[in-house]
C-alpha cells in the first residue's frame, strides 16, 4: 500500500468516525414510539439530541405528546416534518431538515420518529443514496417498537 493510499484510508476512517449518528424509531400506529422517545428524553444521559418528528395528518399531535417540560437536556430540539410520510412525499424535506440539524455542531445524535404509516426502507435508502447524507450522517440503529399483550 502506497503512502497516498494510507492517507486516503486514514481520512476515510476519520470521516466515518465524525459522522453524526442517527437513530430511526419506527412501529405501527399506537405501538408506543412517542412513549419510547419520551423515555429517552427524560433520562439524564448527558447527550445533546435533535428529534425529527414525522406527522402524516394536518395537526401535529405527536409533537404535543413529547413532554417539553420533562426533557432533561436543554439542547434537545424537536423538529416537526408535516404533510406526509418520510418514505415518499417529504424525502427531499428530510434531507433539508437533516442538513439544518447537522449545522448545529454540538449535537451527539439525531432521533427520527417515523409516522406509523411510513416504510423504513426508503428512509434508510436516503442515507445511502444521497451523497451529502452519506458523508455527514450514519445510521446508528433502527428501533422498531411493538405493542404486545402480557399473558
Amino acid at each position: 500500500m502506497s503512502i497516498s493510499d494510507k492517507i486516503k484510508a486514514e481520512n476515510c476512517d476519520v470521516l466515518r468516525k465524525s459522522r453524526l449518528p442517527c437513530t430511526i424509531i419506527t412501529g405501527f400506529l399506537g405501538a408506543g414510539k412517542t412513549t419510547f422517545l419520551n423515555n429517552i428524553l427524560t433520562k439524564s444521559h448527558g447527550k445533546k439530541l435533535a428529534v425529527v418528528e414525522n406527522e402524516f395528518g394536518e395537526v401535529g399531535v405527536d409533537k404535543l405528546l413529547i413532554k417539553d417540560d420533562m426533557i432533561q437536556n436543554d439542547s434537545t430540539d424537536v423538529v416537526l416534518m408535516p404533510n406526509g410520510c418520510m418514505c415518499c412525499r417529504v424525502r427531499g424535506d428530510l434531507i433539508k431538515c437533516l442538513k439544518d440539524i447537522h449545522s448545529r455542531s454540538n449535537l451527539d445524535g439525531i432521533l427520527i420518529e417515523m409516522s406509523g404509516l411510513s416504510e423504513v426502507a426508503p428512509v434508510l435508502q436516503t442515507f445511502f443514496v444521497d451523497e451529502w447524507t452519506q458523508a455527514h450522517l450514519k445510521i446508528d440503529s433502527v428501533i422498531c417498537v411493538i405493542d404486545s399483550r402480557m399473558a
